[in-house]
């Protein structure tokens, strides 16, 4: 008011920092209008509040491990902030953690001090590396042990199909609270089952009765037995080299091999000899017994026949000449040499007289 003005300031009257400051003022009055009362007015009370900040918590992306983790961090610019946990024990298995932030500066206060921090439970990884064979159902896999669960198939009746990476449905079953029970996926590679082919040859002759190979598969998957292809290579007697699923003709020794394409059974190397033996050579004779001298030769490679074109006849005629002409007896022998497709034959000691006129 007029007539009173402040005489004196006296204790705190400037800060910077959050508290509650006392300051004495000292005043001056007129004394015309204002009679001496007490002209010194002190603790006067002020204060300073603290600052409100917020600070940042670090992500909270934990997994067990096994081993104890780090601590979250709280931070904010220019504030150094302290993290203390709000729990007993270790900062390591699966569950939830709460952690508490502050600050030794007075000049600010923290509106979010607290913080729930989850440590998710450890999922396995799937198993690898599972095979099987092709006919075998998922009960037939051998699973991996884990000292914290136990990994199963959806259905073990189920079959493991074809050859090839095949998917299934699996499980984990945990029987521990650091690690979590799930469902998944698991790739088995299927591999081909090995089965047994047994191989009849047959065989037959040139010209003839040839009867084909045939093949027995054992071991294999159902009542279905995979399709058996024979194949027959090598060469004929007449130097002709043959490889076909058609049964040779000429006569020759022959390998017969069995495959499958079946690509879920797998066959080792499986053959067997295959011969179509030469057939039996004839010779015809159609000579007379004898005939009258008339002073010429008898015609005798027109007599005979082979029944076949492959060799030629040859002729020796033992007894008075070389050939057949004057009166007397004679013995001929006529043979063939074997050729590619048939054996060798011959007529021994056939008679011939030529009478005497």
């Amino acid at each position: 008011p007029d007539g009173v003005s402040v005489k004196e300031y006296t204790g705190t009257i400037s800060a910077t920092d959050a508290a509650t400051y006392t300051a004495n003022v000292t005043l001056s009055y007129d004394d015309d209008n204002y009679g001496l009362i007490n002209n010194n007015l002190q603790e006067l009370t002020w204060t300073i509040n603290p600052k409100s900040i917020e600070v940042i918590w670090s992500e909270g992306n934990y997994v067990y491990t096994g081993n104890n983790l780090a601590y979250p961090t709280a931070t904010y610019t220019g504030v150094d902030i302290t993290v203390n946990r709000g729990f007993e024990g270790l900062f390591k298995d699966a569950g939830d953690y709460s952690f508490t932030a502050s600050t030794t500066n007075t000049n600010y206060t923290i509106t979010n001090p607290t913080k729930l921090y989850t440590v998710a439970k450890k999922v396995l990884d799937v198993p690898t590396g599972l095979e099987a064979t092709y006919g075998q159902t998922l009960v037939n896999i051998s699973l991996p042990s884990s000292p914290f669960g136990t990994w199963s198939f959806d259905n073990v009746s189920t079959s493991v199909g074809n050859v090839g990476n095949n998917t299934f449905a699996i499980s984990f079953t945990s029987t521990d609270n650091n690690y979590a029970s799930f469902d998944s996926l698991v790739t088995v590679k299927v591999n081909a089952k090995d089965i047994t082919v047994s191989i009849t040859p047959n065989g037959g002759t040139y010209n003839g009765t040839i009867i084909a190979a045939t093949a027995t598969a054992s071991g294999y998957v159902g009542e279905v037995a995979p399709a058996i292809t024979l194949t027959y290579t090598g060469t004929a007697n007449d130097g002709t080299s043959y490889n076909s699923t058609t049964v040779p003709s000429k006569a020759g020794t022959y390998e017969v091999k069995a495959t499958i394409t079946d690509t879920n059974y797998k066959l080792g190397l499986t053959t067997a000899p295959f011969v179509v033996a030469r057939a039996s050579a004839t010779i015809t004779n159609n000579l007379a017994a004898s005939s009258d001298y008339n002073g010429s030769e008898v015609d005798v490679e027109s007599a005979f026949e082979l029944n076949h074109d492959e060799a030629t006849l040859s002729y020796v005629i033992t007894g008075n000449a070389s050939t057949i002409k004057d009166a007397g007896t004679y013995y001929i022998a006529v043979s063939a040499a074997q050729s590619a497709n048939y054996e060798e034959a011959s007529l021994e000691n056939i008679k011939y007289v030529v009478n005497k006129i």
